[in-house]
């Protein structure tokens, strides 16, 4: 049984963590032009005040050339997204499909998805199951460093074009009243960012101290760490976040040796709110 297997702890290396936290950077400017060009309207868009789904005039595939030179697209692949205009806030869905495919206009494949809580989603016929199948590890680093890399892409590639969530979490690496890194996220937001309501640091992005927290599951590392066994690889991280209240969340992905090139990088996830603080917060 998999539980009986001896399971390896392996920190992720400080490096790999400010890597990360980069990355984290670079992509929030491009979610932002995603969000500001959709939203606000450009020479493309016309018509700022129209909602509904849309294609993306901004390519998703450009996320990956922050990832460069660890993970790539698939030969004869590519990237292509979908985004909602409603209210003050965007949602949006990126799908991995063949290149040659048609990218159909949202009209014309509108599905009703169980995993988009049962709403109607453009869902072209020719896309992969998994956005993550359409792309490769280049086996250039140790193999739990290029799944915890390829568990930051899934997370951009899920965020892509959205207003808030995880674009408005960043990683720690310790207690989250005691992490220094819970500012820089919303420091790099006030630079670059073609949106000009992007965030600037206040106390409402700020942890509380340790009095208003409330730890429901204490991890035994809070700084990102794989569980490597014979069968599976396991990257556990962990974010803060103020985005309604503040809270440190736990990301659990697991991938399984041997699944073959098709599913290499389709983990199985798992997202777990494990402290609550009642500090400031911001909707």
């Amino acid at each position: 049984m998999a539980e009986l297997l001896k399971r390896t702890l392996k920190p992720v290396d400080n490096q790999t963590i400010s890597w990360a936290q980069e990355i984290r950077r670079k992509a929030r400017v491009l979610h932002d032009a995603a969000y500001f060009t959709k939203h606000h309207g450009t020479e493309e868009i016309k018509d700022p005040g129209q909602t509904g789904w849309r294609k993306s005039v901004i390519p998703p595939v450009a996320l990956l050339a922050s990832f460069d030179p660890y993970l790539t697209i698939s030969q004869g692949f590519t990237l292509r997204a979908y985004q909602m205009i409603y209210e003050e806030c965007t949602d949006g869905i990126v799908y991995g499909m063949p290149l040659k495919a048609p990218f159909p206009e949202p009209h014309e494949c509108m599905v009703k998805r169980a995993d988009c809580a049962d709403r109607m989603v453009p869902t072209p016929s020719d896309a992969l199951p998994h956005v993550m199948q359409a792309i490769e590890r280049m086996e250039i680093l140790p193999i739990e460093i290029e799944y915890f890399i390829a568990s930051i892409l899934l997370r951009e590639l899920k965020g892509f074009g959205l207003a808030f969530e995880w674009h408005n979490e960043t990683l720690i690496s310790t207690l989250p009243w005691e992490t220094p890194e819970a500012l820089h996220l919303f420091d790099a937001m006030k630079n670059g960012s073609p949106n000009p309501h992007a965030f600037t640091v206040d106390a409402a992005h700020t942890p509380d101290s340790k009095e208003s927290w409330a730890v429901s599951k204490e991890p035994g590392l809070w700084a990102p760490h794989t569980l490597v066994d014979e069968e599976t690889i396991t990257i556990v991280f962990h974010t803060f976040t103020s985005h309604y209240y503040q809270k440190a969340l736990q990301y659990r992905d697991t991938y399984r040796r041997g699944a073959g090139k098709e599913m290499d990088l389709v983990p199985q996830s798992e997202v777990e709110e494990i402290a609550k603080g009642t500090g400031a917060s911001w909707m």
